[in-house]
């Protein structure tokens, strides 16, 4: 009984890989270099942000910050509550704005997170 198809030498079956491999590499290459450069011919990296993103206004930050503020009361100890309730108080939307810039909704948020954070 003999087996048929069978290479006896193994260094063409092993060629023929390495071969088959080469031409994989090279039509991903070829591929990857058809993909566009974002930065090609002059053109530049900038974020673009929609209205959404824009900062601010004094009043909208004013209602932005009560209502965090009434949230966080609601549901926080008396202890944390009183001092909530004392931030609120004395909050002054021109001097936050003057000392934080102009924000927008994402970052108003972030910036309340972090002074109040510390109430708890």
């Amino acid at each position: 009984m003999e087996i048929s198809n069978v290479n006896s030498n193994p260094f063409v079956t092993s060629a023929k890989v390495e071969e088959d491999d080469e031409k994989e590499v090279k039509e991903e290459q070829t591929g990857e270099a058809a993909v566009k450069n974002p930065l090609e011919k002059g053109e530049t990296d900038k974020a673009e942000f929609s209205k959404s993103s824009s900062a601010l206004t004094q009043d909208e930050v004013q209602d932005t910050v009560e209502r965090y503020i009434k949230d966080k009361i609601a549901s926080a100890p008396p202890e944390v509550a009183a001092k909530l309730s004392q931030y609120l108080a004395t909050f002054d939307v021109a001097k936050f704005i003057r000392d934080n810039g102009n924000l927008s909704i994402a970052e108003l948020y972030a910036v309340l997170y972090n002074k109040t954070a510390d109430y708890e």
